[in-house]
């Protein structure tokens, strides 16, 4: 499924079309078996089908809604139609191999963008074990924790990671795992938002 809407940004440049993808295959996240850090054996994943879009990817974000026991168990990639992808969010707050990470919990809806102006890290570095990170706010994707990253982790982004890819139509996958075993959670919807444009009069 499938809602657009049209930005004109300039009459001599490009027109930009901004859709929104609704994700199927939402639900529990498996929970892993094994101690803090380990790699899952399954993963929770939710697709969205892409089609009719422009040749130019100017921007795209992503709505999550999700809840989780154990904000640091958890893992968030988007993966492109070509495989391109970039993790979103990952074993947030771990700086070694078997850190458990951040004990805030996931109770909300979560966006991922470029223009955001929250910090995926220093949030849950704000609140409590058991206490949920702030939701309906707009976050900045980050690399993952794990062996030597440090807190907060280094920002990522969305555009510059997919704005070559080799095309925009096709099977975008959002992929959930969990790195430890105990706590749970699951996605209950998510959407992708892709801006794309028609550039006229040889301006790419």
């Amino acid at each position: 499924m499938k809602k657009t809407s049209i930005l004109i940004l300039s009459a001599f440049i490009s027109t930009g079309f901004t859709t929104e993808y609704i994700g199927t295959g939402v639900g529990t996240i498996p929970d892993s078996v094994a101690a803090c850090g380990t790699m899952p054996a399954s993963v929770r994943t939710v697709s969205f089908n892409v089609s009719g879009e422009a040749s130019i990817l100017r921007d795209l974000n992503i709505n999550l809604q999700l809840s989780h026991t154990w904000l640091g168990d958890v893992s968030a990639k988007l993966i492109a139609p070509d495989a391109t992808e970039l993790i979103l969010f990952s074993r947030t707050g771990a700086v070694s191999a078997t850190d458990c990470g951040d004990g805030s919990i996931l109770q909300g809806d979560y966006i991922f963008g470029d223009t955001a102006t929250s910090n995926w890290w220093i949030e849950a570095n704000g609140v409590i074990n058991g206490v949920a990170i702030p939701s309906n706010l707009s976050y900045r994707t980050s690399e993952a924790g794990g062996a030597g990253q440090t807190n907060p982790a280094p920002l990522t982004s969305l555009i510059d990671t997919f704005k070559n890819i080799n095309s925009i139509d096709g099977v975008w996958q959002l992929e959930l795992s969990d790195w430890a075993s105990g706590d749970t959670g699951s996605i209950s919807s998510a959407s992708l938002f892709l801006e794309t444009a028609i550039f006229y009069n040889g301006f790419e």
